[in-house]
Order: structure tokens, then C-alpha cells, then sequence
């Protein structure tokens, strides 16, 4: 999705029931501006808009479902840190917190090596269970998932 796109969005809402749009717009604006002069264009999903730096990459909420994507990735990732890594068959999943600018809440993750996971080795068994492979190797060379919500 285009800056613009978004930008034309906010005319489609109007009423006093629609503030929470007009607010979540704005910020969306402000912050896909900052991070494109930045980091350069982002990929976009239907979800999220995603920037990529030398050590991490940033997911940017488009609308509720990207907001909910970005708490859970980081309530898992939250929740593993917490029991440890026991099962070697359990995902893994990438390190990451949540950032608020302009009150919108960004997911902060770090970023894999995922250009060439498939010449890496083999992957292992969980995945599978992550949608589409996302997965890619750590600086330590562990695999993480990178996008499991």
C-alpha cells in the first residue's frame, strides 16, 4: 500500500464515531514518512508495512490486524524468553519488543539472515509450522522465526 493510498484513506471516514481512524491515519503518516526517508520503500503485506535496517526491521501496524500481529509476535516471543528453550522441536522465535511513536505501536524486530536460508543447511523440523518457512538464521546462526503471527 502507497503512502498516498493511506493518505486517501482518512477522506473515506468521516463523523465523530471515526476520530480513532482519523488518529490512527495521521500516525500511520508520520510514521511510513519517517522510516521511508530513513530506511528507503517498504514491503507491505495487507497488515503491516515492514523496514529493514543492518540489525533490525521494523513492522509499522496498516490497520487492527497489523496492531494484533505485532502484540503477538512479541507476546510470544515474550512468553518463550520466560519458559526457556526446552524443545528443541519448539519454534523459535525471533527476539523482538514493541516501540510506540506517535502512539502507534511498532514491532521492533531483529533482523535474519534470510536471503539464502535454504542453502544454510538443513531447517529444522518446526519450520514447517511457521507460515511459508519464514525463517532465517540469528547472527549466532540459530534459526528464528520472523513472522508468526
Amino acid at each position: 500500500m502507497k503512502l498516498a493510498q493511506l493518505i486517501e484513506a482518512k477522506e473515506l471516514f468521516s463523523g465523530p464515531d471515526m476520530d480513532w481512524v482519523h488518529f490512527f491515519v495521521d500516525a500511520q503518516q508520520k510514521v511510513l514518512t519517517r522510516l521511508n526517508r530513513k530506511y528507503g520503500h517498504p514491503a507491505c503485506g495487507r497488515h503491516r508495512c515492514t523496514f529493514s535496517s543492518k540489525a533490525v526491521v521494523i513492522k509499522v501496524p496498516l490497520n487492527q490486524g497489523g496492531v494484533a500481529a505485532n502484540s503477538r509476535e512479541y507476546q510470544l516471543w515474550k512468553e518463550q524468553v520466560a519458559q526457556g528453550y526446552s524443545d528443541p522441536r519448539e519454534i523459535r522465535y525471533s527476539r523482538s519488543r514493541i516501540i510506540y511513536v506517535h502512539d502507534l505501536p511498532l514491532l521492533v524486530m531483529q533482523k535474519l539472515d534470510i536471503a539464502r536460508s535454504y542453502e544454510q543447511g538443513p531447517m529444522p523440523d518446526w519450520a514447517g509450522w511457521v507460515d511459508c518457512g519464514q525463517v532465517g538464521k540469528d547472527k549466532r546462526g540459530n534459526w528464528r522465526a520472523y513472522d508468526f503471527a
